[in-house]
């Protein structure tokens, strides 16, 4: 080119680009295509606005939606195994990685015991422990805070003891801390993600899972204890030697066990109705 004329694109005064137009003759282009190509990438400019504030919306809209599907699976059941199975699934289905694992804190021996996982060469990685002082896992529930490794074996905090062991090759890594109470309790992981690299939101929404497993982990457990309790209860009051008889206040039978069914010869509903 011989001659060329070139202007700004601007997007809200910020500087997004610059458009040239050139031709082989010398002096070709004068002050009135330079007019016309300012007036062209202002149009670009505006252009350009609209679709980052365009992608910017796409791209709340997937993280919202991600979160609240995840809400809804997660909180579907208060089964310990099938909350954490759903946390599991949510954040492979949001993030598209290759695999998930989900580890919780066991503040005694500071230690993290992985719980679940998906895409390791048979799962053997569960019930696997790690320090807390070691490796990026050991450090988000350390701190409390998130981040994305787009290299592992580039990071000083990576610990490969677990590669080696499983015969696994890590790649990326994002990983989140699990919440309860303002507490970390554990930690999310997802590996090496299918197109190779993770987006900018994929710590926004391993976050957010990770705020949602955090209570949901907690009602499960609540529920299990609770259950555990009752068991516990009905074995004792079926099973005990002595007949066992529960009344209000005013002496009417509200339960028996089956030794006060056998000592006074009726059944419980017979005993109810006395």
């Amino acid at each position: 080119p011989k001659s060329a004329v070139s202007a700004p694109v601007l997007a809200r005064d910020e500087l997004v680009g610059v458009m040239t137009l050139v031709h082989p003759t010398p002096g070709f282009l004068a002050e009135e295509h330079l007019e016309l190509v300012q007036a062209i990438a202002d149009q670009a400019g505006i252009a350009v606005l609209n679709a980052r504030l365009y992608a910017e919306s796409q791209r709340q809209a997937r993280v919202m939606t991600a979160l609240a599907e995840s809400a809804s699976a997660i909180n579907a059941s208060l089964n310990l195994e099938e909350v954490i199975q759903q946390i599991l699934e949510q954040i492979n289905q949001a993030l598209q990685v290759e695999v998930v694992s989900l580890a919780l804190i066991d503040a005694k021996h500071e230690m993290l015991e992985f719980r679940a996982a998906a895409g390791f060469p048979g799962n053997d990685i569960i019930g696997m422990r790690q320090s807390i002082s070691q490796g990026i896992a050991g450090w988000v529930a350390r701190e409390g805070k998130g981040v994305i490794v787009p290299d592992a074996y580039a990071d000083p905090r990576f610990q490969d003891s677990i590669d080696k062991e499983l015969k696994f090759k890590t790649q990326a890594i994002a990983c989140a801390p699990i919440r309860a109470k303002g507490q970390v309790i554990g930690i999310l992981e997802a590996i090496n993600p299918k197109d190779g690299v993770f987006d900018q939101d994929a710590l926004l929404v391993l976050t957010g899972i990770g705020s949602l497993a955090g209570t949901a982990i907690e009602h499960a457990e609540l529920f299990e204890r609770l259950e555990a309790a009752h068991q516990r209860y009905r074995e004792l009051f079926e099973d005990s030697i002595d007949p066992i008889l529960l009344t209000n206040h005013e002496g009417t039978i509200l339960e028996a066990n089956r030794q006060a069914e056998l000592t006074t010869g009726y059944d419980r509903d017979g005993l109810r109705s006395l």
